[in-house]
């Protein structure tokens, strides 16, 4: 009886305990046609600067308890940097040649959590920092961004999607950024 009672115990408890489910992002598409820039820049370094580099999203389930742990099976500033390269030669920018722009990105935040099924129940934040050196000077912008859908099942594939999105979405701005300056 007591084997049994110990038995159900530990049945009980890995039933119950935490999951993780790991998501992978599609490769990068560019938006923009191509077009003619008479310019070049160098992407010297795009960094991961998150606190938690595996954990990229949680399910919590209606006492805000977390059931599920998603991670990520892409490096998110290899992702970041290969999407911002394809994106500036989409445009027209030379990359990685010999420019006068280098180019640093930090991505300081990319995280989601899924909660309840009111709406827009799924969220993702991402911050990323943008550094350019010029000849003329040190230019730093910010970026933020937060985006948000309602998930009917929660399920950890269901952040591929809109991590994608705020990924994307992010590198077409930092990809603005680059040419305003």
């Amino acid at each position: 009886m007591k084997k049994l009672f110990f038995a159900s115990l530990a049945l009980f408890l890995v039933a119950c305990g935490t999951r993780q489910s790991f998501i992978g992002i599609d490769p990068y598409t560019p938006t923009a046609s191509s077009q003619v820039q008479n310019r070049s820049v160098i992407i010297a370094n795009v960094s991961d600067q998150r606190a938690k580099k595996d954990v990229i999203a949680m399910i919590k389930d209606s006492k805000g308890n977390i059931s599920e742990y998603v991670v990520s099976n892409t490096d998110i500033a290899g992702y970041f940097k290969t999407a911002l390269v394809t994106e500036l030669a989409s445009r027209g920018v030379g990359v990685n040649g010999e420019g006068s722009d280098i180019v640093n990105v930090a991505i300081n935040e990319l995280n989601a959590n899924l909660s309840g099924y009111e709406k827009d129940n799924m969220q993702a934040n991402i911050k990323v920092t943008l550094t350019i050196q010029k000849d003329s000077g040190l230019i730093t912008k910010n970026y933020a961004d937060k985006q948000t859908k309602f998930q009917l099942i929660p399920t950890g594939s269901a952040f591929s999607p809109l991590i994608k999105s705020a990924l994307d979405d992010m590198v077409k701005r930092v990809a603005d950024g680059i040419l305003q300056n």
